[in-house]
Protein backbone atom coordinates (compact mmCIF):
# COMPACT_ATOMS: atom_id res chain seq x y z
CA UNK A 1 0.00 0.00 0.00
CA UNK A 2 2.74 2.05 0.72
CA UNK A 3 4.60 1.42 -2.64
CA UNK A 4 1.09 2.62 -4.12
CA UNK A 5 0.62 6.06 -2.32
CA UNK A 6 4.21 6.57 -2.80
CA UNK A 7 4.09 5.56 -7.06
CA UNK A 8 1.14 7.92 -7.30
CA UNK A 9 2.61 10.37 -5.42
CA UNK A 10 5.78 10.46 -7.90
CA UNK A 11 4.01 10.87 -11.05
CA UNK A 12 1.94 13.58 -9.48
CA UNK A 13 1.91 17.30 -11.09
CA UNK A 14 0.77 18.72 -7.98
CA UNK A 15 3.38 20.88 -6.33
CA UNK A 16 2.19 20.46 -2.91
CA UNK A 17 2.28 16.32 -3.69
CA UNK A 18 5.24 15.91 -5.22
CA UNK A 19 6.89 17.75 -2.19
CA UNK A 20 4.66 15.06 0.31
CA UNK A 21 6.60 12.86 -2.30
CA UNK A 22 9.88 13.92 -0.98
CA UNK A 23 9.20 14.61 2.54
CA UNK A 24 8.14 10.84 2.68
CA UNK A 25 11.35 9.46 1.14
CA UNK A 26 13.40 11.60 3.45
CA UNK A 27 11.58 9.82 6.16
CA UNK A 28 12.52 6.50 4.80
CA UNK A 29 16.59 7.91 4.82
CA UNK A 30 15.59 8.85 8.92
CA UNK A 31 14.47 4.89 9.15
CA UNK A 32 18.03 3.77 7.56
CA UNK A 33 16.32 2.69 4.68
CA UNK A 34 18.54 3.31 2.07
CA UNK A 35 17.43 1.08 -0.66
CA UNK A 36 13.80 1.67 -0.38
CA UNK A 37 14.23 5.37 -0.12
CA UNK A 38 16.03 5.10 -3.58
CA UNK A 39 13.48 2.77 -5.27
CA UNK A 40 10.96 4.75 -4.47
CA UNK A 41 13.10 8.08 -5.90
CA UNK A 42 13.66 6.84 -8.83
CA UNK A 43 9.99 5.76 -9.36
CA UNK A 44 10.43 2.58 -10.07
CA UNK A 45 8.04 0.56 -7.94
CA UNK A 46 8.37 -2.93 -9.47
CA UNK A 47 11.88 -3.00 -8.79
CA UNK A 48 12.12 -5.35 -5.77
CA UNK A 49 15.94 -6.34 -6.55
CA UNK A 50 17.16 -3.52 -4.12
CA UNK A 51 15.96 -5.05 -1.32
CA UNK A 52 16.55 -8.45 -1.96
CA UNK A 53 19.78 -8.80 0.48
CA UNK A 54 18.95 -9.49 4.15
CA UNK A 55 19.87 -6.55 5.82
CA UNK A 56 17.64 -4.36 3.91
CA UNK A 57 14.56 -7.06 3.98
CA UNK A 58 14.94 -6.75 7.74
CA UNK A 59 14.28 -3.39 7.60
CA UNK A 60 11.83 -2.81 5.45
CA UNK A 61 9.68 -5.88 6.86
CA UNK A 62 10.35 -4.11 9.79
CA UNK A 63 9.04 -0.91 8.64
CA UNK A 64 6.18 -2.50 6.97
CA UNK A 65 4.94 -4.12 10.38
CA UNK A 66 5.36 -1.33 12.44
CA UNK A 67 4.42 1.83 10.17
CA UNK A 68 2.70 0.28 6.70
CA UNK A 69 -0.67 0.59 8.84
CA UNK A 70 -0.48 4.56 9.26
CA UNK A 71 0.82 4.82 5.46
CA UNK A 72 -2.34 6.84 4.57
CA UNK A 73 -1.76 8.97 7.96
CA UNK A 74 2.08 9.66 6.50
CA UNK A 75 0.72 11.46 3.52
CA UNK A 76 -1.50 13.56 5.22
CA UNK A 77 1.50 14.54 7.57
CA UNK A 78 2.85 15.32 5.02
CA UNK A 79 0.54 17.83 3.28
CA UNK A 80 0.45 19.48 6.43
CA UNK A 81 4.15 19.77 6.58
CA UNK A 82 4.18 21.70 3.75
CA UNK A 83 1.16 23.79 4.39
CA UNK A 84 3.28 25.06 7.42
CA UNK A 85 5.99 25.46 5.65
CA UNK A 86 4.14 27.72 2.47
CA UNK A 87 2.51 29.77 5.84
CA UNK A 88 5.37 30.01 8.26
CA UNK A 89 8.46 28.81 7.17
CA UNK A 90 10.60 30.36 9.95
CA UNK A 91 8.82 28.59 12.42
CA UNK A 92 8.21 25.63 11.17
CA UNK A 93 10.98 22.26 12.08
CA UNK A 94 12.70 20.80 9.12
CA UNK A 95 11.03 17.64 7.69
CA UNK A 96 13.65 15.03 9.43
CA UNK A 97 12.69 16.69 12.99
CA UNK A 98 8.78 16.59 11.62
CA UNK A 99 9.14 12.59 10.84
CA UNK A 100 11.36 11.97 14.09
CA UNK A 101 9.09 13.84 16.47
CA UNK A 102 5.60 12.25 14.63
CA UNK A 103 7.15 8.60 14.67
CA UNK A 104 8.16 8.76 18.15
CA UNK A 105 5.34 10.78 19.64
CA UNK A 106 2.30 9.99 17.19
CA UNK A 107 2.25 13.83 17.37
CA UNK A 108 3.05 17.20 15.70
CA UNK A 109 5.93 18.87 16.96
CA UNK A 110 5.21 22.57 18.22
CA UNK A 111 7.42 25.54 17.18
CA UNK A 112 10.23 26.48 19.22
CA UNK A 113 9.37 29.05 21.92
CA UNK A 114 5.55 28.21 22.35
CA UNK A 115 4.17 26.18 25.51
CA UNK A 116 1.35 24.00 26.11
CA UNK A 117 -2.14 25.76 26.89
CA UNK A 118 -4.06 28.19 25.16
CA UNK A 119 -1.87 31.20 26.66
CA UNK A 120 1.36 30.03 25.31
CA UNK A 121 0.61 32.55 22.33
CA UNK A 122 0.94 35.77 24.79
CA UNK A 123 4.56 37.19 24.36
CA UNK A 124 6.34 37.32 27.55
CA UNK A 125 7.35 41.33 27.88
CA UNK A 126 3.67 41.77 27.30
CA UNK A 127 3.23 39.48 30.58
CA UNK A 128 6.32 41.25 32.54
CA UNK A 129 5.07 44.70 31.41
CA UNK A 130 1.70 44.28 32.85
CA UNK A 131 2.78 42.37 36.07
CA UNK A 132 5.67 45.21 37.04
CA UNK A 133 2.84 48.27 36.35
CA UNK A 134 0.46 46.43 38.57
CA UNK A 135 3.13 45.84 41.51
CA UNK A 136 4.45 49.80 40.61
CA UNK A 137 0.66 50.97 41.28
CA UNK A 138 0.12 48.61 44.69
CA UNK A 139 -1.70 45.67 43.79
CA UNK A 140 -0.22 43.34 46.38
CA UNK A 141 2.45 40.93 45.23
CA UNK A 142 -0.10 37.69 46.01
CA UNK A 143 -2.88 39.26 44.11
CA UNK A 144 -0.77 39.63 40.68
CA UNK A 145 0.43 35.89 41.39
CA UNK A 146 -2.92 34.51 40.96
CA UNK A 147 -3.77 36.72 38.31
CA UNK A 148 -1.38 35.46 36.22
CA UNK A 149 -2.24 31.90 37.62
CA UNK A 150 -6.03 32.45 36.72
CA UNK A 151 -4.98 33.98 33.11
CA UNK A 152 -3.06 31.56 32.21
CA UNK A 153 -5.86 28.94 32.19
CA UNK A 154 -8.52 31.31 30.67
CA UNK A 155 -9.99 29.87 27.49
CA UNK A 156 -10.24 32.76 26.27
CA UNK A 157 -7.14 34.19 26.73
CA UNK A 158 -5.25 33.48 23.01
CA UNK A 159 -2.85 36.06 22.25
CA UNK A 160 -1.36 39.43 23.71
CA UNK A 161 -4.93 41.72 23.28
CA UNK A 162 -6.99 39.40 25.08
CA UNK A 163 -4.56 39.07 27.90
CA UNK A 164 -4.18 42.84 27.78
CA UNK A 165 -8.23 43.08 28.11
CA UNK A 166 -8.59 40.27 30.66
CA UNK A 167 -5.88 41.97 32.48
CA UNK A 168 -7.38 45.13 32.73
CA UNK A 169 -10.85 43.41 33.82
CA UNK A 170 -8.96 42.44 36.65
CA UNK A 171 -7.23 45.74 37.58
CA UNK A 172 -10.44 47.82 37.55
CA UNK A 173 -12.09 45.45 39.47
CA UNK A 174 -9.77 45.64 42.17
CA UNK A 175 -9.04 49.06 42.02
CA UNK A 176 -13.24 49.35 42.68
CA UNK A 177 -12.62 47.25 46.07
CA UNK A 178 -9.62 49.13 47.19
CA UNK A 179 -11.26 52.40 46.55
CA UNK A 180 -14.62 51.20 49.01
CA UNK A 181 -12.22 49.72 51.23
CA UNK A 182 -10.15 52.73 51.58
CA UNK A 183 -13.37 54.71 51.91
CA UNK A 184 -14.81 52.53 54.28
CA UNK A 185 -11.71 52.60 56.63
CA UNK A 186 -11.61 56.89 56.04
CA UNK A 187 -15.62 56.73 57.63
CA UNK A 188 -14.76 54.49 60.82
CA UNK A 189 -11.38 56.74 61.20
CA UNK A 190 -13.94 60.65 61.04
CA UNK A 191 -17.03 58.67 63.50
CA UNK A 192 -16.28 59.99 66.98
CA UNK A 193 -15.73 56.76 69.36
CA UNK A 194 -18.06 56.04 71.15
CA UNK A 195 -17.87 56.86 75.11
CA UNK A 196 -18.34 53.76 76.94
CA UNK A 197 -21.35 54.08 79.68
CA UNK A 198 -20.61 52.52 83.03
CA UNK A 199 -22.84 49.63 83.34
CA UNK A 200 -24.77 49.62 86.74
CA UNK A 201 -23.62 48.27 89.50
CA UNK A 202 -26.00 44.85 89.97
CA UNK A 203 -28.39 44.70 92.86
CA UNK A 204 -27.69 43.68 96.44
CA UNK A 205 -29.00 39.75 96.23
CA UNK A 206 -29.26 38.11 100.19
CA UNK A 207 -30.89 34.62 101.11
CA UNK A 208 -33.40 34.32 103.48
CA UNK A 209 -31.79 33.88 106.46
CA UNK A 210 -29.69 37.12 105.90
CA UNK A 211 -32.96 39.19 105.11
CA UNK A 212 -34.60 37.92 108.07
CA UNK A 213 -31.26 39.36 109.99
CA UNK A 214 -31.46 42.84 108.03
CA UNK A 215 -35.43 43.40 108.92
CA UNK A 216 -34.50 42.40 112.67
CA UNK A 217 -31.30 44.69 112.82
CA UNK A 218 -33.67 47.74 111.73
CA UNK A 219 -36.32 46.72 114.26
CA UNK A 220 -33.75 46.90 117.10
CA UNK A 221 -32.04 50.21 115.69
CA UNK A 222 -35.59 52.04 115.81
CA UNK A 223 -35.28 50.67 119.53
CA UNK A 224 -32.43 52.08 120.03
CA UNK A 225 -33.11 55.47 118.75
CA UNK A 226 -36.32 54.93 120.59
CA UNK A 227 -34.87 55.09 124.08
CA UNK A 228 -32.07 57.02 123.52
CA UNK A 229 -29.42 54.50 122.99
CA UNK A 230 -27.59 55.95 120.08
CA UNK A 231 -28.64 59.31 118.52
CA UNK A 232 -28.25 58.22 114.88
CA UNK A 233 -30.09 56.32 112.69
CA UNK A 234 -27.24 55.28 110.26
CA UNK A 235 -25.12 54.64 112.79
CA UNK A 236 -27.50 52.15 114.79
CA UNK A 237 -28.15 50.54 111.69
CA UNK A 238 -24.38 50.26 111.05
CA UNK A 239 -23.94 48.60 114.25
CA UNK A 240 -26.78 46.26 114.18
CA UNK A 241 -26.09 45.08 110.66
CA UNK A 242 -22.67 44.56 111.10
CA UNK A 243 -23.09 42.19 113.78
CA UNK A 244 -25.73 40.07 111.48
CA UNK A 245 -24.23 40.43 108.41
CA UNK A 246 -20.37 41.09 108.67
CA UNK A 247 -18.58 42.15 105.51
CA UNK A 248 -22.09 42.11 103.35
CA UNK A 249 -23.30 45.43 105.94
CA UNK A 250 -22.04 48.13 103.93
CA UNK A 251 -23.94 47.34 100.63
CA UNK A 252 -27.42 46.31 102.50
CA UNK A 253 -26.35 50.22 104.32
CA UNK A 254 -26.41 51.94 101.30
CA UNK A 255 -30.12 50.64 99.61
CA UNK A 256 -31.50 51.22 103.59
CA UNK A 257 -29.80 54.66 104.63
CA UNK A 258 -29.03 57.40 101.29
CA UNK A 259 -27.64 59.93 103.67
CA UNK A 260 -24.82 57.29 104.05
CA UNK A 261 -23.13 58.14 100.67
CA UNK A 262 -24.48 61.90 100.99
CA UNK A 263 -22.01 65.14 101.72
CA UNK A 264 -21.57 65.27 105.57
CA UNK A 265 -23.76 67.55 107.23
CA UNK A 266 -27.00 66.93 105.12
CA UNK A 267 -29.71 65.68 107.44
CA UNK A 268 -30.90 62.13 107.35
CA UNK A 269 -33.86 61.32 105.86
CA UNK A 270 -36.28 59.09 107.33
CA UNK A 271 -35.56 54.94 106.42
CA UNK A 272 -38.45 53.51 104.50
CA UNK A 273 -37.65 50.08 104.72
CA UNK A 274 -40.06 46.88 103.80
CA UNK A 275 -41.82 44.91 106.55
CA UNK A 276 -41.55 41.64 104.90
CA UNK A 277 -38.90 39.35 103.46
CA UNK A 278 -40.43 39.63 99.52
CA UNK A 279 -40.53 43.51 99.86
CA UNK A 280 -37.04 43.56 100.97
CA UNK A 281 -35.46 41.44 98.13
CA UNK A 282 -37.27 43.69 95.52
CA UNK A 283 -35.91 46.94 97.13
CA UNK A 284 -32.38 45.58 97.18
CA UNK A 285 -32.59 43.97 94.06
CA UNK A 286 -33.52 47.54 92.35
CA UNK A 287 -30.88 49.56 93.76
CA UNK A 288 -28.17 50.82 91.52
CA UNK A 289 -26.77 53.65 93.37
CA UNK A 290 -22.97 53.96 94.90
CA UNK A 291 -22.76 50.92 97.43
CA UNK A 292 -20.63 51.82 101.09
CA UNK A 293 -17.02 50.98 101.08
CA UNK A 294 -16.21 48.53 103.99
CA UNK A 295 -13.63 51.02 105.57
CA UNK A 296 -16.49 53.40 105.18
CA UNK A 297 -18.97 50.99 107.21
CA UNK A 298 -15.72 50.49 109.96
CA UNK A 299 -15.94 54.27 110.53
CA UNK A 300 -19.40 54.42 111.99
CA UNK A 301 -19.21 51.53 114.22
CA UNK A 302 -15.73 52.56 115.20
CA UNK A 303 -15.97 52.92 119.02
CA UNK A 304 -14.15 56.44 119.08
CA UNK A 305 -16.91 57.83 116.76
CA UNK A 306 -20.09 56.22 118.09
CA UNK A 307 -21.17 55.77 121.45
CA UNK A 308 -23.26 53.12 120.92
CA UNK A 309 -22.81 50.16 123.71
CA UNK A 310 -21.95 47.66 120.92
CA UNK A 311 -19.68 49.61 118.57
CA UNK A 312 -16.95 47.78 119.92
CA UNK A 313 -18.35 44.02 119.34
CA UNK A 314 -19.38 45.74 116.00
CA UNK A 315 -15.78 46.53 114.75
CA UNK A 316 -14.28 43.47 115.68
CA UNK A 317 -16.74 41.72 113.79
CA UNK A 318 -15.43 43.81 110.53
CA UNK A 319 -11.92 43.89 111.93
CA UNK A 320 -10.87 40.08 109.84
CA UNK A 321 -12.50 41.50 106.44
CA UNK A 322 -10.80 45.23 107.22
CA UNK A 323 -7.38 43.22 107.58
CA UNK A 324 -7.95 41.30 104.13
CA UNK A 325 -9.40 44.65 102.08
CA UNK A 326 -5.90 46.17 102.88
Amino acid sequence: MLLHVASVSSHANCGPHLECFYTIVLWMEVLGMSQFSLALGSGFSTQWHYINNSITSQRFMFFWVSWGAPALQLLKVAERIVQEQHSAPEQSFPPCQHALVWLVTGEMPRPEGSGEGQGTLVKDYTVRSCVIEALRDGVPKCTVKKWVQDLSKDFFVQDDMSFINAWRDLRHRWERLSSKRQRRQKRKRDEPEDVSVPAPQPGIRLTNPQLEAVLEAVKTAHADIAEGVCNSMEKALAVHLSLGLSSLAAPVLSALSPSATGPQGKQEQKVRIPKTPGGLRAMLADFRGQQMGLKQLALLVHPDKSRHPRAKDAFQKLAPFLRLDS
